[in-house]
């Protein structure tokens, strides 16, 4: 079953991935989820905390372009979020980074 969720992946850059840095001012995977979730549909989701980043695959560049319009109005309006530690970064892949990352990502768990 573990092989299966590799078709689920993209196999080319799709404009659509994001990484959100200094994620430590949320608690939980979840609050990361709701921050996100707050403006559009979430595709894929993977949050580290230990590298203190999350990576998100959207649906579409309109949903992409969407976030980034809105989402420091809501960080400021999700009262759970610790005031001191709201310096999240969000960053749009482009076509090489995004490809890198997948094939990464293809290569990190078939070698587990």
């Amino acid at each position: 079953m573990g092989g299966d969720i590799f078709r689920l992946l993209p196999t080319e850059a799709t404009g659509c991935l994001i990484r959100i840095k200094n994620i430590s001012c949320f608690d939980k995977k979840s609050e990361v989820i709701n921050f996100v979730g707050h403006l559009v549909e979430i595709c894929l989701i993977h949050v580290d905390f230990l590298k203190n980043e999350a990576y998100v695959l959207l649906h579409s560049r309109e949903e992409v372009l969407h976030f980034m319009k809105l989402y420091y109005v809501i960080c400021n309006n999700m009262h759970f979020i610790d005031k001191t530690k709201r310096n999240i970064e969000i960053e749009i892949y482009n076509e090489e980074e995004e490809n890198v990352f997948w094939k990464e990502i293809v290569r990190g768990t078939n070698n587990t």
